[in-house]
């Protein structure tokens, strides 16, 4: 949701808004988003349903807010260090994927919705989640084709590995809890380090790479 008029009303809007999101994941999370109604969201929220319509169309308006809200945070962040050139390649590779694996600290309602119900959007809706998520996913095809160019990654097909990272970093809003023992900071150095030496090439096809480089 883009910010409009002054600065201050604009902020206040935009926290308002933010704040009916909040509770729609909630209510999507308890009940499901199929079994949710608009009043449910409106209760939440501490809102009339009147005063709900003033942010929100529909409930379908809220799912496509929380899948937004998600998508759009990443796109700055992620492609913010994917594209940071004074970094190595190894180095955004590990920094883009703690930045997805940190959204778990504020986000895992949004991110539980955004993975079992995104199915229930239709139409534009859809569409521009479809095309958010297009975008992020060619940063990271873009990153991990520059690795396997540098040498650092096996040489595999890109679009192969983004889903190998997306997989195993969309399914822990299932099981992480920011209230647990171990933070989402310390899962995504974990995370990288695990991708980073398990994507390696082995030590003969890297020096086979560096020879055909120097060639």
């Amino acid at each position: 949701m883009k910010e409009k008029g002054n600065s201050s009303t604009a902020g206040r809007s935009l926290d308002s808004y933010f704040a009916i999101l909040d509770a729609a994941a909630q209510v999507f999370n308890q009940k499901g988003y199929n079994r949710a109604t608009v009043q449910d969201i409106a209760t939440a929220a501490n809102l009339t349903k009147g005063g709900l319509y003033h942010h929100l169309s529909s409930k379908e308006q809220a799912l496509y807010g929380i899948n937004e809200r998600i998508l759009s945070s990443l796109l700055t962040d992620v492609g913010a260090v994917a594209s940071d050139q004074q970094l190595s390649v190894s180095l955004r590779i590990q920094s883009v994927i703690e930045v997805m694996v940190r959204q778990h600290d504020t986000l895992v309602p949004y991110l539980r919705v955004a993975l079992l119900d995104f199915g229930s959007l239709e139409g534009e809706h859809r569409e521009q989640i479809f095309s958010l998520r297009h975008q992020l996913e060619n940063i990271i095809k873009t990153l991990l084709a520059e690795g396997i160019k540098e040498g650092v990654i096996v040489d595999e097909d890109p679009d192969l590995l983004s889903k190998f990272l997306f997989g195993a970093v969309d399914w822990m809003c299932m099981w992480y809890q920011p209230s647990g023992k171990v933070s989402a900071t310390a899962i995504g150095e974990l995370f990288a380090q695990i991708t980073l030496h398990g994507l390696a090439p082995a030590p003969s096809s890297r020096g086979r790479q560096m020879a055909s480089a120097v060639e």
